[in-house]
């Protein structure tokens, strides 16, 4: 459900920022960090 409700936003930003490795690293970490704490919210 989390990478439902996120994930094409994630991947949107990724496309735009594809250049910019360390924006996706970052977009990255913000996806696993989503998935990883989807039960506290």
């Amino acid at each position: 459900i989390g990478l439902f409700a996120v994930g094409h936003l994630i991947e949107d930003l990724k496309g735009r920022y594809k250049v910019n490795e360390s924006v996706l690293k970052y977009l990255e970490s913000v996806k696993k960090d989503i998935l990883e704490n989807i039960g506290r919210w």
